[in-house]
């Protein structure tokens, strides 16, 4: 029974030495594993603070357009305003040359009748 106790402590320190050994040969497996991990986060973290820097960048240009768009918004009803403010003067001022007309003709017909009196009592 000892000796199977000793033998069994020996099969228990062979296989404990075997773990080491194979721990030994594959450190350096790990260790470049740990360094590929390593790598691959910093270029995690580095993409992800590009993607934030152009996530802001973007957020500003879409606050700046969406300030452009205002302004021409504003800027068409202004447009606009004017247009109608300039429509309305035209129509005004046709109506006005469409009076002046018709006096000018009535002034006419009237000087060519007292053209025509004037001709007939000078004969």
């Amino acid at each position: 029974m000892i000796y199977a106790m000793i033998e069994e402590k020996r099969d228990d320190q062979a296989l404990q030495r075997a773990r080491v050994n194979r721990l030994f040969r594959d450190r350096r497996y790990h260790t470049h594993t740990a360094r590929l991990m390593e790598g691959e986060a910093r270029a995690s973290r580095t993409a992800w603070a590009q993607s934030m820097d152009a996530n802001d960048a973007v957020r500003s240009g879409v606050i700046a357009l969406r300030t452009q768009v205002s302004a021409q918004r504003t800027e068409i009803t202004d447009l606009q305003a004017a247009d109608c403010r300039f429509l309305t003067t035209v129509r005004t001022q046709q109506e006005e040359i469409r009076e002046l007309r018709a006096v000018a003709r009535k002034l006419q017909a009237q000087f060519i009748h007292a053209l025509t009196a004037l001709k007939s009592c000078q004969t």
